[in-house]
């Protein structure tokens, strides 16, 4: 348990020093963005990205703001960062949404973006730990996470516990980097293991598995439609537009001075990781399934 406190303080130092200095950058949606393939991403077409991410997960489990019986009547973001997820989803479909972050500082920050959007009678965030969320059973209409499940060791119980507070029908989805789909008899080779070793300590991230297991895990759940996509190529614009921003000496300068070396570590990290999304080994994939009636 002690390591396990210590894992999780490491990933609330690294959001709380890192935050300030990407939102600065790049605005306040923290995650990655969907972009067309090939597209140059820049600084002012960023944000459409990052919200279409949202968008296109959302239609990709088939959950509609147009079709009331598709709407969820609330939702759970489970690793909401600064809360700009829930505050999109929340005018979107003009319901509740809660967000729920291991990160004081930043759960502080989320709700004073509600408080200032006039939202927060409609949006609210807790401090709690994924892995034992504070909700009853069946309490969501829709739970979604993104770029979390890759900070936690127990990737399977985080499953567990995010399709064990969705009411029955609702949509579960889950963003996430994943290393490469293995066939049955193969293993990642030691130069992968060590290069997606020096990733997850740039990024604090325990392991990356592949969306196989998030596929079998679910399949072990009360779930059903079940289904995965691919969107590494539509994330990947982001990479030279990270760089080109962050290696300036105004980027640079900002990651070091409000963020000290996790930021830079981070940093760092994201040059391995172009690298191991360009050879092939992370993949960004989506998974959704809905929890049965």
């Amino acid at each position: 348990m002690a390591a396990a406190g210590e894992k999780q303080k490491a990933v609330v130092e690294l959001y709380e020093n890192s935050t300030g200095a990407f939102e600065e950058i790049f605005g306040e949606h923290l995650h990655d963005g969907y972009y067309e393939p090939g597209t140059t991403a820049t600084v002012a077409n960023h944000q459409a990205a990052v919200v279409r991410i949202i968008d296109e997960a959302l239609r990709f489990a088939d959950v509609s703001a147009d079709d009331p019986a598709k709407k969820p009547r609330n939702v759970l973001d489970v690793g909401c960062g600064i809360g700009s997820t829930c505050l999109y989803i929340a005018r979107k479909f003009d319901v509740p949404c809660k967000g729920i972050n291991i990160s004081p500082g930043q759960v502080k920050r989320a709700q004073a973006s509600a408080a200032a959007r006039g939202l927060e009678s409609k949006v609210s965030f807790d401090v709690g730990d994924a892995l034992d969320m504070p909700y009853p059973d069946g309490t969501f209409d829709l739970v979604f996470s993104i770029q979390c499940i890759e900070h936690l060791q127990d990737k399977e119980k985080f499953i567990r516990e995010m399709v064990r507070v969705a009411a029955p029908g609702a949509a579960v989805i889950i963003l996430s980097y994943a290393h490469r789909i293995l066939s049955p008899d193969e293993s990642l080779n030691p130069q992968e293991n060590k290069v997606l070793q020096k990733i997850c300590e740039s990024y604090v991230m325990p392991s990356l598995c592949s969306s196989d297991d998030f596929i079998r895990w679910l399949t072990l759940l009360p779930v059903e439609d079940i289904k995965r996509v691919d969107w590494t190529q539509n994330t990947a614009p982001f990479y030279e537009l990270f760089f080109k921003e962050v290696y300036s000496w105004r980027g640079f300068t900002s990651f070091l001075m409000k963020g000290g070396w996790s930021a830079i570590k981070f940093v760092l990290g994201v040059k391995r990781m172009a690298k191991a999304v360009d050879d092939g080994l992370i993949k960004y994939v989506t998974v959704s399934c809905r929890k049965q009636k």
